[in-house]
């Protein structure tokens, strides 16, 4: 017994520090505005997201609380201390953890704790907890040779996207498609590319890991940008992922017949707007008034409501799917 009670100490101690950090920035408004003090639009713009977030009945939002714990106290504290407090082993809580309730993405890291994962040797990913946005720019793999593919630059992405798009415009002048009808393609492609965006960002973004390979996908894809959203490196897409995302799409568009071409060049201009918009609502606010309401579904999206708001060029899907943040309970004084 005495054993154990110096091994919780331990515990208390190494996690004492964090847990502390944490309650003092439970508040959400707060937090938020501490991570842009240095940026150029002020503390306000992020804080400004949360004017209309839903919350329920304790004043918290989303569905990232845990029942019966302190939920600002880092999740490694939490496993650590139920190991320790309750004498089982941290496999044990995972197995009671999947029984009691099925993951969704934003709980997957409390059934399957981050830290290295390994497809094969020696590439190694570092995962971390996507449910807590936190600030940074952590490193992803070993290798400096990958790690270099994960930060794109913007230039990259205009500079195959750009003349890739002109190019299928093009073909499709020279197969003899008329202007009128292929600035009618090229529009509806556009359009498609936001079904398309919201489509893969639910479903493919934030597929539910329900194993450690699943959550090297989940985070390799989408949970590094949700547990470092200031990360600006990673605010795009990199191409490694982008291109046969674009190969398997321009597979599909060659079903669509003749007028393929076009079609395709103006989902692809439809994704180089998607990512660069993207890239903009994490810099800050514009003068554009839509811009500004898209930017603030964004970030609520980021901070609040993981499972709402997917559309980042339109809100429009979330509006067909029901997506959209839940109205807010009444709250009383």
């Amino acid at each position: 017994m005495h054993n154990r009670v110096d091994v919780s100490k331990s515990v208390g101690e190494s996690c004492q520090f964090q847990w502390s950090r944490r309650r003092l920035d439970s508040n959400r408004h707060r937090t938020s505005a501490a991570w842009t003090n240095d940026r150029a639009d002020g503390p306000s713009s992020i804080t400004e997201a949360f004017a209309d977030v839903p919350t329920d009945e304790t004043g918290r939002t989303g569905d990232r609380d845990t029942p019966g714990h302190d939920n600002h106290a880092p999740r490694g504290c939490l496993m650590e201390a139920d190991r320790v407090s309750y004498g089982v082993s941290v496999e044990s809580v995972m197995t009671n953890a999947r029984q009691s309730k099925p993951p969704t993405w934003s709980s997957a890291p409390r059934y399957f704790p981050p830290g290295r994962f390994v497809l094969f040797e020696p590439i190694g990913l570092a995962v971390h907890d996507w449910s807590r946005p936190q600030p940074g720019r952590p490193r992803m793999f070993d290798q400096n040779f990958l790690e270099w593919f994960s930060h794109p630059h913007p230039l990259s992405l205009a500079l195959i996207y750009l003349p890739g798009a002109s190019y299928f415009v093009w073909r499709g002048l020279s197969a003899g498609i008329s202007p009128t009808a292929t600035i009618a393609l090229a529009s509806t492609g556009v359009f498609a590319w936001t079904l398309i965006e919201y489509l893969i960002h639910r479903f493919s973004f934030h597929y539910t890991p329900r194993g450690r390979i699943g959550m090297f996908y989940a985070y390799l894809i989408h949970g590094v940008h949700h547990a470092f959203p200031e990360d600006d490196t990673r605010w795009l897409v990199p191409p490694v992922v982008s291109v046969p995302i674009s190969l398997l799409l321009y597979l599909a568009f060659r079903w669509t017949g003749t007028g393929f071409a076009p079609l395709f060049g103006g989902a692809l201009l439809g994704y180089l707007m998607y990512d660069l918009s993207h890239y903009a609502m994490h810099r800050g606010p514009s003068r554009f008034r839509l811009f500004n309401v898209l930017r603030k579904h964004h970030l609520q999206h980021h901070y609040a409501n993981p499972e709402r708001w997917y559309g980042v060029s339109t809100p429009l899907w979330d509006y067909v799917f029901r997506t959209t943040a839940r109205a807010s309970n009444p709250r009383t004084a």
